[in-house]
């Protein structure tokens, strides 16, 4: 597994998924997306941002923004 934990802002990172054909939604308040943070060795709860998902079980990219902190999160794994 590949991880990714980065600063960059929202226009970025809607331009780093169009480059790749991803397709983000948003994500709504009351149904938050949890990520790992390398960073902080724990898990963030992300309240308002995108995120994108092409996984096939446990293969495939997932990508996460937080709008509160400007931080980007992918994982890729490879199965």
């Amino acid at each position: 597994m590949t991880r990714v934990e980065c600063e960059l802002g929202q226009d970025a990172f809607r331009s780093w998924c169009d480059s790749v054909d991803w397709k983000p939604i948003v994500i709504v308040d009351d149904v938050p997306e949890w990520v790992f943070s390398m960073r902080i060795k724990s898990w963030v709860e992300v309240r308002r941002g995108l995120e994108f998902s092409n996984r096939d079980g446990d293969v495939g990219y997932r990508a996460t923004f937080d709008a509160d902190t400007q931080t980007a999160y992918a994982v890729y794994s490879g199965g």
